[in-house]
């Protein structure tokens, strides 16, 4: 009951950040289809530069024999049912109805300009790209965006939540976007680390199940993740040999094991650090205010990023 309770209250809380929605028809076919049908209206509205939209069906998801949820999914296709929230039957729909909740905001915001950010923090960020061979980005810990929105994302339709394995570092063992406000609350700046990468030969949705790609793309994310996560790991030290105070949220879900040990204890306690995106953080958006330049969904190239909170 109490699973239940907390799965419904991430959903309320997260479709409530939406800035509007979209009826649409669903296919008059078997429940994949509908499926296939909503999470191809999704992507067609982050290619106009959307990050944030996600579908809800007119039935329950019934893929599995036996449902994993709330917790865990095992397929990356699944997407709630509209009737599970009050919330959304105040819109009205029907049967043979979905509706697709688009975000308030594109990636595509002007950066924040004349950051008051101390010189020596200035100092070492530069000391950072130099040595680590990658873009530092600063800018006061309170225009960190955090939102429930960046929650459903990851309990709905990411690749490392749906398949290979579970992560410790994800929902709901992470903190929440409630809890996130106030641990950045305490924080005085933040860094936002930047590295591009070359896309995976398979850089296409998954509307499909191909093994061939899903196996490129998990090669792709165990090495350039793991590189990324590695170097906040060696950041963070560096920061704290300097006398800060810090705290590292990965872009990613952790990666400092091919293979998750979950349900089983950390293998790795000391270099597990939490999926900003599973906390609440909108890292794009915080990195657009920073100044960053990237495209959302990636095609010509992949930029990752990772936040580390100082004081």
């Amino acid at each position: 009951m109490m699973k239940t309770k907390w799965f419904i209250t991430y959903l309320n809380k997260a479709v409530l950040e939406y800035k509007f929605f979209l009826k649409f028809k669903l296919p008059d076919a078997d429940l994949i289809a509908k499926l296939k049908y909503a999470v191809a209206k999704e992507i067609a509205v982050k290619r106009k530069g959307y990050y944030f939209s996600i579908s809800f069906l007119d039935e329950t998801c019934k893929i599995c024999k036996k449902c994993s949820r709330p917790l865990v999914c095992d397929n990356p296709i699944s997407r709630p049912s509209w009737k599970l929230l009050q919330v959304i039957q105040k819109l009205r729909l029907r049967d043979g109805e979905g509706v697709l909740f688009i975000g308030p905001h594109t990636c595509r915001e002007d950066p924040l300009k004349n950051y008051d950010i101390d010189l020596d923090v200035r100092k070492i960020a530069k000391e950072i790209e130099e040595k680590y061979a990658l873009k530092v980005y600063l800018l006061p810990a309170r225009e960190v965006v955090v939102t429930w929105m960046t929650v459903l994302q990851c309990m709905y339709g990411c690749r490392v939540y749906s398949s290979f394995s579970r992560r410790w570092s994800c929902v709901p063992f992470c903190p929440n976007p409630d809890e996130t406000k106030k641990i950045v609350s305490d924080y005085k700046f933040a860094l936002i680390l930047n590295k591009t990468y070359k896309p995976p030969l398979f850089n296409a949705s998954w509307l499909g199940f191909n093994p061939l790609r899903d196996l490129d793309q998990k090669i792709w994310a165990t090495h350039c993740y793991g590189e990324i996560n590695s170097i906040t790991l060696q950041v963070e030290r560096l920061l704290m040999s300097h006398g800060f105070d810090v705290y590292a949220y990965g872009m990613s879900p952790c990666h400092a094991c091919i293979k998750c040990s979950y349900p089983k204890p950390c293998k790795k306690p000391d270099k597990l650090r939490f999926s900003a995106d599973a906390c609440g953080i909108d890292i794009y958006a915080t990195a657009r205010k920073a100044g960053a330049n990237f495209e959302v969904p990636p095609r010509k190239e992949i930029n990752l990023f990772e936040i580390v909170l100082i004081r």
